[in-house]
């Protein structure tokens, strides 16, 4: 594999599969998706992140 982000193809086939989903995770990140929105009750918050594939 070359230095780098991770390409997309390897993340569908290796990581993906293996993530659970969860009740309080509104909007996951993902592909070309940099956030995302989580629920805490009364309260929700958007994060965003620096992203790891291409």
């Amino acid at each position: 594999m070359k230095a780098g982000k991770v390409p997309p193809e390897l993340l569908a086939r290796l990581v993906y599969p293996h993530l659970g989903r969860r009740p309080d995770v509104l909007r996951r990140a993902g592909i070309g998706q940099d956030c995302a929105a989580l629920d805490f009750g009364e309260w929700a918050a958007v994060v965003t992140c620096d992203p790891i594939t291409t």
